[in-house]
C-alpha cells in the first residue's frame, strides 16, 4: 500500500526557507563572490602595472596630454596617448605615480596582487601582513629615497629644492617630503 503525502506540515516539521538558512554575510562573502572579487581585482592590478610601467617609459607625451590642453582636446580621442593601456590607462599611471608615491605605486600594487591572490586561492606566496608591512615601509621610503639621492638646493630667487630626476621617480609625495625634511632638518641633516 502506498503512503499518503501530507501537503500540510504539522506542527513537528518546520518550513525552512532559503533566506533563513543563508545569512546576508554569506550570501556576500560566498566563494563565488570572492572569486569574482578577486578575479577582477587582479585584472585591474596587472593593468594598473602595466599602465605603470608604460608612464614610466612614455610618460612625458602623456603628461602633456593630461595636464595640458583644454576640455574639447580631452573629451575627443584626438590625442594619440602612447601609454599601453591608452588614455585610462595613462590617467591611472598619472594619479598613481605622479600625484602618489612614484615608483613607490608599486609596492602598493604588489599588495593588490597580494590581496586578489588570497581572495581567488585562499593564500598568497609570502605571508600577507608580513609582506604588507614591508610594501608599506618600501611605498613610504622610496620616493624618500630617491628624493634625496636626486636633489640639489637652491637660494635664487627662494629657498627651494630642485630635484635632478623626472618627477615621475618621485611622484608628488616623495617631493612634499624630501622638501619638508630638507627644510626641517637642514643642509647638514639631509646631505
Amino acid at each position: 500500500m502506498a503512503k499518503k503525502l501530507n501537503p500540510t506540515p504539522t506542527e513537528e516539521e518546520e518550513i525552512h526557507f532559503i533566506s533563513d538558512t543563508i545569512s546576508w554575510k554569506d550570501r556576500f562573502f560566498g566563494r563565488k563572490n570572492q572569486l569574482i572579487l578577486g578575479t577582477l581585482l587582479l585584472l585591474v592590478t596587472i593593468y594598473l602595472i602595466l599602465a605603470c610601467i608604460s608612464f614610466i617609459v612614455n610618460g612625458e607625451t602623456d603628461l602633456s596630454l593630461i595636464l595640458g590642453g583644454d576640455a574639447a582636446s580631452q573629451i575627443s580621442d584626438a590625442p594619440r596617448y602612447e601609454n599601453w593601456m591608452g588614455k585610462m590607462g595613462a590617467t591611472g599611471a598619472y594619479f598613481l605615480m605622479y600625484k602618489g608615491f612614484g615608483v613607490g605605486a608599486f609596492f602598493l600594487l604588489y599588495i593588490l596582487v597580494l590581496l586578489s591572490s588570497l581572495l581567488i586561492i585562499r593564500a598568497t606566496p609570502t605571508p600577507f601582513f608580513k609582506s604588507f608591512r614591508w610594501m608599506t615601509y618600501g611605498m613610504i621610503f622610496t620616493p624618500l629615497i630617491i628624493g634625496f639621492i636626486f636633489h640639489h638646493r637652491e637660494e635664487n630667487p627662494f629657498p627651494h629644492i630642485v630635484l635632478d630626476i623626472n618627477d615621475r621617480w618621485v611622484g608628488a609625495y616623495g617631493i612634499w617630503i624630501t622638501q619638508w625634511l630638507t627644510f626641517a632638518l637642514g643642509t647638514i641633516g639631509t646631505a
